[in-house]
């Protein structure tokens, strides 16, 4: 197990032999987290750290998929991925949720 930033994800799997190589990454960070240069940092670390068939899912709140940094984030995810497909609401999660599913990791520079 690993606790540390999101931002690190690229050097802990490097350390462990595992870049490239991960089939699955689940995220519930915070659409802030996903906002300017640090954002794009981080979304290029992601798709660098899946393997070629490997997928991304994000889960957010359904309300806030519109405000601008989640429309920003959609956005991203489909220049990151060939396939964004978006999921939802969740009517049984409170608030409501939406889930991001992105196959197909294409790493942009």
């Amino acid at each position: 197990m690993v606790v540390g930033a999101a931002a690190r994800l690229g050097p802990v799997l490097a350390e462990r032999n595992l870049l490239g190589r991960v089939d699955l990454v689940v995220s519930g960070l915070p659409w802030q987290a996903w906002a300017g240069q640090d954002g794009r940092d981080l979304l290029q670390g992601l798709t660098a750290a899946l393997a070629p068939g490997g997928t991304f899912t994000q889960f957010t709140y359904t309300l806030t998929r519109w405000a601008p940094p989640g429309r920003q984030q959609h956005r991203d995810l489909r220049r990151h991925f060939d396939d964004v497909t978006l999921r939802g609401p969740v009517w049984g999660n409170f608030p409501p949720a939406t889930v991001f599913h992105c196959t197909g990791p294409r790493p942009v520079q």
